[in-house]
């Protein structure tokens, strides 16, 4: 559901995170239309800025938190996805019934199953997005198990104070499960694509064969009384 303008302003100068719970920066300007439609929202990263979409916005307990591309994307995919899919099986439903002709029947699932095969590419490349943050994710946990192993050392060999080695440890620990949750929600994203995917009711292998099928059942078939018949041979000894 979109956030309102009214609610966006509420927090504007203030820091928001993401839906892992890591800080990500502060909320500068919500750019609008000018019927009051939300186009994006403008985020400082540190000394950097970056512009949006309303669907990277999500409010959870009433907290303004940013949702990582790779799932917005995911979520908006996953949505179009099922819309074709009712889509397909109200047509299939009316067209048994009767209740249209064939042709609004044949031109109306060549829309619908184009559609499908747009959104199919679309879940190809989501699904590499993923692979690719997976990947960026087990990274960055390896790289704090090794930091957090060397403040460990440093703690036990008395190079750092009890307070020091705590804090750091506490920092090291949030980072690790913010990642691991975004590890498990990857997964579980990945399984609810191909899911969508194995059900999305479209045979692309048959969706070009169409034309040929139907030349070939207008072919008449001959059968074996209606072929030549063969003409039998003598051969005669010579000796």
């Amino acid at each position: 559901m979109a956030i309102s303008y009214e609610n966006l302003m509420k927090f504007i100068g203030q820091k928001v995170k993401d839906v892992y719970g890591r800080e990500v920066g502060f909320l500068v300007h919500v750019y609008t239309e000018v019927d009051g439609t939300v186009t994006g929202v403008e985020v400082a990263y540190g000394n950097s800025f970056a512009t949006l979409e309303p669907s990277r916005l999500s409010l959870i307990n009433d907290l303004l938190v940013i949702l990582p591309d790779w799932k917005a994307d995911s979520t908006k995919s996953i949505i179009q996805m099922e819309k074709i899919r009712k889509r397909q099986r109200a047509l299939e439903e009316l067209y048994a019934k009767q209740e249209i002709p064939k042709s609004s029947y044949d031109d109306m699932k060549r829309k619908l199953d184009s559609e499908m095969v747009k959104i199919r590419e679309d879940y190809a490349k989501i699904k590499s997005k993923l692979k690719t943050r997976l990947n960026e994710v087990e990274d960055q946990i390896t790289h704090i198990d090794r930091a957090m192993i060397a403040v460990k050392m440093s703690y036990i060999a008395a190079e750092l104070t009890e307070s020091a080695y705590k804090g750091s440890i506490e920092i090291l620990r949030q980072a690790k499960e913010s990642y691991i949750t975004e590890k498990d929600d990857i997964r579980k994203t990945m399984e609810k694509l191909d899911l969508s995917d194995r059900d999305s009711g479209l045979d692309l292998k048959g969706a070009g064969s169409l034309t040929n099928g139907s030349e070939a059942s207008a072919k008449p078939d001959l059968s074996r009384a209606e072929l030549p018949t063969p003409i039998p041979v003598k051969v005669l000894s010579t000796q």
